[in-house]
């Protein structure tokens, strides 16, 4: 005795199959898509930080190898930017006395949400 399923359940297994291998292709592509979300140009250069790692590497091999640094080479150093480790690096982006002339304080921001509670 033969048993065959009726025409309908195998339209729903294909239906299945198909479900499934549709799902299988969006789990891989909503995986891989963050990487293709930065593309494939860079508005930076990976090769330019290497120059100042190399720049910043002799440095530390003079520091160990030479003799102790006098007060006058460590200042003229220091003078080059804000410190004497990072130079002028992302100078823009520090905070300083020049730039924090609109800057609150968190005791100020406190306080001024206080009176607005309190006023109302």
């Amino acid at each position: 005795m033969k048993f065959s399923l009726p025409h309908r359940f195998n339209a729903l297994r294909n239906l299945k199959n198909l479900v499934i291998l549709v799902v299988c292709a969006m789990v891989l592509f909503l995986n891989s898509s963050p990487a293709f979300a930065f593309g494939t140009k860079s508005s930076s250069n990976p090769s330019a930080g290497a120059a100042q790692l190399d720049e910043t590497l002799q440095e530390a091999r003079e520091a160990i190898n030479g003799q102790p640094r006098g007060m006058d080479k460590i200042q003229s150093k220091a003078r080059q930017g804000i410190n004497e480790v990072q130079g002028d690096a992302d100078i823009d982006k520090m905070n300083r006395p020049e730039n924090s002339q609109d800057a609150t304080t968190v005791k100020g921001d406190i306080e001024r949400a206080l009176d607005s509670v309190t006023d109302n």
